[in-house]
């Protein structure tokens, strides 16, 4: 998840600030007007927490199928167990779309297979050591006091937000 361009905090919301279409959590949503959530993206933005980032495993959907007929299991019984519909079910299978992060945990568990890996690649890698370069760049030039719980610089470190109210 991405932190919250307002506050630092773990956003999974997109809205307009200002004029400005920023990362935000629930709480400071009530500044702007909501555009979308942050869900529906597979690949998680924690490198702002140094979590691992997660991919999908290439042949998600032969592993999926396999694992399916070996455990004795019809599409429509996994379908009925993890709430999914049928139709998505054979997508997956079938490589035609991938399936959230969600939806891989589900399949994780019941079928007892590993849909995604924590390993970064090369070019995430790469860019990972080109921001973090970036940003101590940026903290060598800014006469901003950083803040120390978090590594980021969000909107709060230096703006003061004026509630209307008063």
């Amino acid at each position: 998840m991405a932190s919250c361009d307002i506050c630092g905090g773990i956003s999974n919301l997109r809205a307009i600030v200002e004029g400005a279409e920023i990362n935000v959590c629930p709480r400071c949503s009530r500044f702007g007007q909501i555009l979308r959530s942050e869900n529906s993206r597979f690949q998680s933005q924690s490198s702002a927490f140094n979590l691992p980032e997660v991919e999908l495993v290439q042949n998600y959907g032969k592993l999926i199928s396999t694992s399916r007929t070996s455990a004795g299991l019809s599409l429509q019984d996994v379908a009925h167990k993890l709430n999914l519909r049928e139709k998505d079910l054979l997508h997956f299978e079938e490589g035609k779309i991938k399936p959230t992060e969600k939806d891989c945990r589900k399949l994780e568990s019941l079928l007892h297979i590993v849909l995604m890996k924590q390993e970064p690649s090369v070019e995430q890698r790469e860019q990972k050591g080109q921001r973090e370069q970036k940003e101590q760049e940026l903290s060598s030039q800014s006469s901003i006091a950083r803040p120390t719980k978090s590594k980021v610089l969000t909107l709060a470190d230096v703006v003061v937000i004026k509630d209307k109210r008063k």
